[in-house]
Order: structure tokens, then C-alpha cells, then sequence
């Protein structure tokens, strides 16, 4: 009797990602990885600078851009969202499907905030590369081995309520989303052919 008391005083532990939800984040992760990788395959130092408006960013800002939201949505999660208070009551929640295809669709603009804004940290593709490999690296060793329970915590937006989980989920299609940015740049007709 008193070993049931004692277990039922104990706290509920919290439930970590399901096999299945951890596979299909790495998979994600390296999805995106390897198209951003592939947007900088063979950009030359002009390339990497060109911009095709004042008002458009160039290749290399693009990067810079992926790599420091990579670092910030990655420390809001581990540093904030998971500590975050549960909701009192279920949330309206969006969708991974809904986070996946918001963050690679281009046909919206979108102004990113003033400390995520490109300052050109890097001067080539090679070390953009780099810092983004080291910081990713740093999201997959996360996801391999965390017990937090990405699904309970999170942040109401106003699309709906997204858990710590899905602003991975994010994170990654982010650097789809600036593939397609530095795609776009490389087809505009100033483009430098090397």
C-alpha cells in the first residue's frame, strides 16, 4: 500500500517524441539541409554579392540570413519554449502539414526582424556553409537525444497554437524557403554567368 502512495505521488514524467515524430523532424532537417546546401553548389564570389535590386537581398545575405535564424529559432526553443507553462486548456493548434508549406511559400513577402537581418558575417559561400553545418549540427544532436516534450509546450501565434516541435519543423523549411529566394536570384537576367 505504501509503495502505491509513494508512486502515485511521484510527478508524471513528460511525454518525449514518439519514434515516429523524431524520424520524420531528422528527415526534415535533412531535406532542407540538403537543398540549402545544394542553392550554394558553385557560387562564385560575384554571384555570392550580386544583388538584383537595391531592395533585394543578394546569395550571400540569403545564407547569412538562413544561418542566423537557424542559431535564434533554435535557442528559442531549447531556452524558452520548452520552459515555457503548459496551456491551461487545449489550444487550437495548427497543423505540421500547415507549419511545413507556411514556411517554404514565397508568394507572400515577408519583412524578418532587424537583429535577423544580414550584416555580412560571411564573405564566401564556403564559410556560410560552415557556420550553417555547425549550427544545424547542433539541432540534429537535439532532436536525437532530447526528452522534452516538444508537443506540450509552445506559443500561440496568430494562425493558432505551435509547440516546440513544430517551430523545428520551421526552422527547417526556413532554409527551404531562402533556397528558393537564392533561386530566384540566381534567374534574374543580371545574374553574373561566373
Amino acid at each position: 500500500m505504501m509503495a502505491a502512495l509513494c508512486v502515485a505521488a511521484l510527478p508524471v514524467a513528460a511525454a518525449s517524441l514518439t519514434q515516429a515524430e523524431r524520424d520524420a523532424l531528422l528527415a526534415q532537417l535533412d531535406k532542407s539541409a540538403k537543398v540549402f546546401v545544394a542553392s550554394l553548389d558553385g557560387v562564385s564570389q560575384a554571384q555570392w554579392k550580386y544583388k538584383p535590386a537595391p531592395d533585394r537581398w543578394s546569395i550571400g545575405e540569403c545564407a547569412e540570413h538562413v544561418v542566423i535564424a537557424n542559431e535564434m529559432m533554435f535557442a528559442m526553443v531549447v531556452q524558452q519554449l520548452v520552459k515555457m507553462p503548459l496551456p491551461e486548456k487545449a489550444p487550437q493548434r495548427v497543423s505540421d502539414e500547415s507549419v511545413l508549406k507556411g514556411g517554404v511559400d514565397r508568394s507572400k513577402r515577408v519583412q524578418t526582424a532587424p537583429f535577423l537581418e544580414p550584416k555580412g558575417r560571411y564573405g564566401s559561400p564556403a564559410e556560410a556553409l560552415a557556420a550553417f553545418q555547425k549550427s544545424r549540427a547542433k539541432v540534429i544532436e537535439y532532436v536525437l537525444t532530447t526528452q522534452d516534450d516538444l508537443r506540450a509546450h509552445g506559443l500561440q501565434t496568430q494562425d493558432g497554437f505551435r509547440d516546440a516541435y513544430q517551430f523545428l519543423l520551421a526552422l527547417s523549411a526556413h532554409a527551404e524557403r531562402h533556397s528558393e529566394q537564392i533561386a530566384e536570384v540566381k534567374a534574374d537576367p543580371g545574374y553574373p554567368k561566373k
